[in-house]
């Protein structure tokens, strides 16, 4: 992902699984891009839940 800076990145992944990824119709990716926030986040909860993950830290970049 070009626009997220590795010093943040690799920081993170020191002592997190990290997973970034393009919301539809954004970049490369194909499909409608979402038309509100919301949809967002239910795009993200979907991809989430397509990984296998019960449980995520969406928050952790403010208590940095």
């Amino acid at each position: 992902m070009d626009n997220w800076d590795p010093v943040i990145t690799n920081a993170l992944a020191k002592k997190h699984h990290v997973i970034l990824f393009n919301n539809k119709g954004v970049a490369t990716t194909g499909g409608k891009t979402s038309e509100s926030v919301s949809e967002m986040a239910k795009d993200a909860v979907d991809f989430i839940k397509v990984l296998g993950y019960n449980q995520v830290d969406l928050d952790y970049l403010n208590k940095l």
